[in-house]
């Protein structure tokens, strides 16, 4: 599917860019690269019937922001939330912030604040579905064909998981979408890996046969920084739920757009409910066994 991508700037009201769009879309018909239905069309990486209603400008846009601080005004996909108990919800609070394209210096979504006692629901739902879900009694082969199932669903929505990177952390879109390709292969490594590996065999001198063996400890929580927030987020992820651990990835405050897709995808690719990945936005209080992080210095 052929995707117009138009920035919003200073000055540009709608009437000029539906101008834009016409001659782009215009061009791509005429030339045979698809028929007009096919063609997508993001405005600031909101579908264009957002200005279907008439003329707004910049700044009637940011008074619309200012006066409806929940952000309703946005479409609804373009709303991050947290995903417990494998459904996208709000914060306990209802509070919201806003998620900016540097680029443009404009809100482009809002994303759930998470507080205290969203980190503790999360928390609740991933050690429940350790507890008692499937997910960590699911054979290897059984957790690597849920996993690949995520690396296809993400495969397909590729452009929609670059285009998430490039416009929230402003990372051109052709290196945004080779972290795409990366994040996938995190996922197929791990599901390889830990369907394949196998622990030692140790001598004995009392004749025991004695091995070892890996499995998973509990509760996960993984924070990803901005400036690769998909990528380094399905690197800790991966290996987790891989092994069947739960996971709770905190994103960071800045960059939390492409980190929740994932979350959404695990749902549709029939993950155990709850049990694979609990994507929660900025909450800031995980209580885990095990915390993978990312740090540098410069």
């Amino acid at each position: 599917m052929p995707i117009v991508r138009v920035t919003l700037t200073q000055g540009r009201t709608p009437e000029t860019i539906r101008s834009m769009i016409s001659a782009i879309t215009g061009a791509l018909v005429d030339t045979g690269v698809a028929p007009k239905e096919a063609i997508r069309v993001l405005v600031n990486e909101i579908p264009t019937d957002y200005f279907a209603a008439g003329d707004v400008t910049i700044t009637e846009r940011k008074a619309a922001q200012a006066a409806d601080p929940r952000g309703e005004h946005l479409m609804s996909t373009q709303f991050f939330g947290h995903i417990i108990d494998g459904v996208e919800v709000e914060s306990l609070s209802g509070e919201r912030f806003d998620v900016w394209n540097p680029y443009t210096q404009e809100v482009f979504a809002r994303a759930a604040e998470g507080g205290a006692e969203d980190a503790e629901r999360a928390i609740a739902s991933a050690r429940r579905a350790f507890d008692e879900g499937p997910w960590p009694r699911m054979t290897g082969p059984e957790r690597a064909a849920a996993i690949h199932k995520l690396a296809d669903l993400m495969e397909e929505r590729a452009d929609d998981l670059a285009t998430l990177d490039s416009t929230n952390m402003g990372k051109p879109f052709a290196r945004a979408k080779h972290d795409v390709g990366r994040s996938v292969a995190n996922f197929r490594f791990f599901a390889d890996h830990q369907r394949d590996h196998t622990g030692e065999v140790y001598p004995m001198p009392s004749g025991h046969h004695t091995y070892s063996e890996f499995g998973p400890v509990g509760v996960v929580a993984a924070i990803s920084p901005w400036n690769f927030p998909l990528m380094m987020a399905t690197w800790k992820i991966a290996p987790a739920i891989a092994w069947g651990n739960t996971c709770i990835i905190k994103p960071s405050e800045d960059t939390p757009a492409s980190v929740t897709l994932p979350g959404r995808l695990a749902v549709e690719a029939g993950f155990p409910r709850a049990s694979s990945m609990s994507s929660t936005g900025t909450v800031r209080r995980p209580d885990r066994p095990s915390r993978p992080t990312t740090a540098s210095t410069g």
